[in-house]
């Protein structure tokens, strides 16, 4: 019974920081430091599960729920992509957003151009990064993963 008000508050965070609407930043505002950073992670992660190193990212800085996450998943989503989309492929920032909700901080969406050996419908690795610059999550998709604010 107690896990029942967890379940709920993880269901109802995850929900609406789902719907949180996000803008575009132009080019020339972009914070190349953080784009060096999301990419060197995703580099980071492509090259653990190439390599077979389910060890703790130890030179970047995650958020505690996404820390908790990849250190209890990360074998079981590395193994998960290569099935699923063989090679993974960075190519090239595609483009930078954010959001500057309140209630969780500023916090910007790295989407890099990518392909992959066996899913061409994938084009996306997405990192979420905060103001803290702390990691928030990582994602693989064929669609940009938000809800566009005109």
């Amino acid at each position: 019974m107690k896990k029942l008000p967890i379940l709920l508050m993880m269901i109802c965070s995850n929900l609406f920081y789902s719907q949180i609407d996000l803008k575009k930043i132009d080019n020339e505002d972009i914070n190349q430091d953080k784009v060096q950073l999301s990419e060197k992670f995703i580099k980071s992660y492509l090259t653990k599960c190439s390599s077979q190193d389910y060890s703790d990212f130890v030179d970047f800085n995650l958020s505690k729920g996404h820390k908790n996450f990849v250190g209890q998943k990360l074998k079981e989503i590395c193994l998960g992509d290569e099935y699923r989309y063989g090679k993974i492929e960075l190519i090239d920032l595609n483009s930078v957003y954010k959001t500057n909700d309140s209630f969780f901080g500023r916090t910007g969406l790295y989407i890099f151009n990518a392909k992959t050996e066996k899913d061409k419908t994938i084009k996306y690795l997405s990192v979420w990064i905060s103001k803290n610059d702390l990691i928030e999550g990582m994602v693989i998709t064929s669609y940009k993963p938000f809800k566009k604010k005109n």
